[in-house]
């Protein structure tokens, strides 16, 4: 499938900054990758983190975004969320506990690991 070039990696970052999962959600589903990359590596997934938006995260976790990826920074989507969700000697914000919880869980499950690799086949099928 070839995407909407509508839908880019820019305007998909805005919508994150907005909270706006609806257009997310139709990016997605127009073909957008959720593991698209900028040019420090960012993806979605790592803006939603910084953004603090748990309910985009949860959406791009659901459509493949890599919860271990890292930008060139060195930082994944965990650390990004504590980072920019620290408020006062090592207290976060709800959005930031909330987000470190669901990328945690998302990791820690025992389907993260098949499922990573059948989408990383799938993605070779279908784009070779």
């Amino acid at each position: 499938m070839n995407p909407d070039p509508f839908y880019t990696l820019d305007t998909v970052h805005e919508a994150i900054r907005r909270g706006d999962a609806e257009y997310v959600q139709q990016a997605i589903d127009a073909g957008f990758d959720p593991n698209a990359q900028d040019s420090k590596q960012r993806t979605p997934l790592i803006f939603a983190a910084q953004f603090q938006h748990p309910a985009i995260v949860k959406l791009l976790l659901m459509y493949g975004a890599d919860p271990l990826h890292k930008a060139l920074d060195g930082y994944d989507a965990s650390d990004t969320a504590a980072f920019f969700g620290e408020w006062r000697m090592s207290a976060y914000t709800a959005e930031s506990a909330e987000i470190q919880a669901i990328l945690r869980a998302h990791v820690e499950s025992p389907n993260h690991h098949l499922f990573a690799r059948l989408l990383a086949w799938l993605k070779h099928i279908f784009l070779m």
